[in-house]
């Protein structure tokens, strides 16, 4: 059973049961699917105009003919497709089956709700916008730009960048080389590989990984963990008090003016396994967990418990 619609504006509704075709045609079309209904083919072409459709589900499939190239897709609550010469519009859903595509698209979009994006291709960028967001990402040199926001965000790519803005943001990345900036929040950002974590403001707790990492909490009381790898902890005065658990031969806490040039310490007591130095222009840095015999260094140069 195939239900074709003219060169206007119609209005399709399926009352035909599973394995349909539908085809809007050109115009501004609003397609209804039974619920009921299973294995639906809806096909579209490049200039077939804005069609919404109402009832999808994952059994059913939409078929792009002509050539048509996906130009941004767009997901929260509802999904949308946007070609040169149109739009198809999902309602209520976030995934679609989609055949004979061709994405041109280096973007995908979410919206200022609460997003599920995910996302397996290189080179390419992940918009979140506002809302709580959960993204999945695990292609490579990919910008995801989470925005502000309670946001969740696994990623398993490799040379990644991710942004996000004012929020509790949980992130997780295994990805070579990664690069972490978070705005003002309380955040928790874990990293087993590569990273440089920035984590702006808030009481952040900050992990590293296997490699070399780069990390620093910014203001707040923030919690760092550099776990294996020569890391590099940052500290710039007036940033609160961060307290580094795992320091171990190899790392640095690096002291940071202003205006990027070394900074140093006022005051540096040692007691009951802790170092506590006093940062000039306000702050304070712990070592927890570091013995008498331990030698820290400092800007690069060492500094010996007493």
């Amino acid at each position: 059973m195939t239900i074709a619609g003219g060169d206007g504006n119609d209005g399709i509704s399926n009352d035909y049961g599973s394995k349909v075709t539908i085809n809007g045609g050109a115009g501004k079309d609003y397609i209804y699917l039974d619920t009921s209904s299973t294995e639906v083919l809806i096909e579209y072409g490049e200039d077939d105009g804005d069609d919404t459709i109402y009832g999808y589900n994952l059994t059913d499939t939409i078929k792009l003919t002509s050539g048509s190239i996906i130009n941004s897709l767009i997901s929260g609550d509802d999904l949308i497709l946007n070609f040169s010469g149109g739009s198809i519009h999902l309602v209520n859903t976030s995934t679609a089956n989609i055949e004979g595509t061709f994405i041109d698209s280096t973007t995908t979009e979410g919206t200022s709700g609460n997003d599920l994006l995910s996302n397996d291709d290189s080179n390419v960028t992940l918009n979140g916008y506002g809302g709580n967001d959960t993204i999945y990402n695990s292609g490579e040199n990919v910008l995801i730009n989470a925005g502000d926001g309670n946001n969740k965000i696994r990623d398993l790519g490799e040379d990644s960048t991710i942004r996000t803005g004012n929020g509790n943001n949980t992130i997780y990345s295994s990805a070579d080389f990664s690069s972490i900036l978070s705005g003002s929040g309380k955040d928790s950002i874990r990293n087993t590989s590569y990273s440089t974590i920035d984590a702006g403001a808030g009481n952040d707790i900050l992990h590293g990984g296997a490699g070399n990492d780069m990390l620093w909490g910014g203001a707040g009381n923030d919690s760092l963990y550099g776990d294996a790898g020569s890391d590099v902890f940052i500290y710039r005065p007036g940033e609160g008090t961060d307290t580094i658990f795992d320091y171990q031969s190899g790392d640095m806490l690096q002291i940071l003016k202003a205006d990027g040039s070394p900074g140093s310490y006022t005051n540096a007591t040692f007691s009951n396994n802790k170092l506590t130095l006093a940062i000039d222009g306000g702050g304070t840095v712990v070592f927890d967990n570091v013995s008498s015999s331990d030698t820290i260094n400092i800007n690069g140069t060492e500094l010996e418990k007493k």
